[in-house]
């Protein structure tokens, strides 16, 4: 499962939005809408969204104030200014806010889901390098029988040690006690 916050002072406007995304993705939580700049702020850092659509044109906050305050704040979520605006100075704008896409209205749903795609795609690949990098530091640590399992599923940053097991079996297709035989007889 993944997230979207939707950020526009137009309910139509956040409504089909939601409507295509549901009809175009089975495994996406459409999280309730803002309304306003302010609100998109505290949503998106309460619900910490895979991905955040928010429209250029609200009150309090403008979206990209809402984008450049939350990449400043170290948000993680994925940012796509959604508008009617199409002058390149609002692009340039939003770029340097540190936004991942510019979508201009209406929003077609190819457009969309192009959009969205990629960003999960790219998501993905960010991901499974992420997950590489903890598994070498985890080999390191696995290379001394000492350390306990916990302690370097922890330290290498997974969620969990069954989430870390798991990634040992799927990776090597062995166990974690059967990679540890192996790196000390390689090492």
């Amino acid at each position: 499962m993944w997230s979207v916050l939707i950020a526009d002072d137009e309910l139509i406007e956040c409504q089909a939005l939601e409507l295509m995304l549901r009809n175009n993705y089975k495994d996406v939580t459409v999280l309730p809408y803002a309304n306003d700049g302010l609100a998109c702020i505290h949503m998106a850092e309460q619900y910490e969204p895979d991905i955040l659509l928010v429209d250029i044109n609200m009150p309090e906050f403008n979206g990209i104030e809402a984008a450049s305050y939350l990449k400043k704040k170290n948000f993680r979520g994925k940012i796509i200014i959604i508008t009617a605006y199409s002058k390149f100075a609002y692009i340039q704008d939003a770029l340097r806010a540190g936004v991942e896409d510019y979508i201009l209205k209406p929003v077609k749903m190819e457009e969309l889901c192009r959009v969205v795609n990629q960003i999960r795609s790219k998501n993905i690949q960010e991901e499974e390098k992420l997950t590489m990098i903890r598994l070498g530091k985890a080999i390191e640590m696995i290379e001394n029988s000492s350390v306990p399992v916990k302690r370097i599923a922890e330290e290498s940053g997974f969620l969990s040690t069954s989430y870390f097991y798991r990634i040992i079996k799927k990776k090597f297709d062995i166990s974690v006690s059967r990679m540890r035989e192996l790196c000390g007889t390689l090492f």
